[in-house]
């Protein structure tokens, strides 16, 4: 699904797509902006999203921004995907500070 937008894709790209792609698109992004909701709320830390899902993430926003921006303004619904858009905050500035270790290289211990 992402490979068929390009980053930095306008609104347009994204309303061009079939009528399924754009259904799978819009879910995607309803079912991670729960984990910002988790996240804002203390039931899951940023580090577990981040090891998790942040590459993908990171990815999805970086094709479906401008798109999200365009459809809170079309519709008036500035709440569309709110959570995501503060999740993709958090995980950049996460990442910031931290280099990114992939799991398969990390110790077997979680504490270090």
């Amino acid at each position: 699904m992402l490979s068929e937008i390009p980053e930095g894709a306008s609104a347009t790209v994204i309303d061009n797509l079939d009528a399924e792609t754009r259904r799978q698109i819009f879910l995607f992004g309803l079912r991670r902006e729960v984990i910002g909701y988790m996240v804002f709320h203390g039931l899951v830390d940023v580090q577990t999203a981040n090891d998790l899902a942040g590459g993908a993430i990171l990815a999805f926003w970086s094709r479906a921004k401008n798109w999200s921006e365009e459809r809170r303004k079309r519709t008036g619904h500035d709440e569309f995907l709110e959570w995501y858009e503060w999740l993709v905050t958090q995980i950049a500035q996460y990442r910031a500070t931290r280099p990114y270790v992939p799991a398969y290289s990390r110790s077997t211990d979680p504490r270090e």
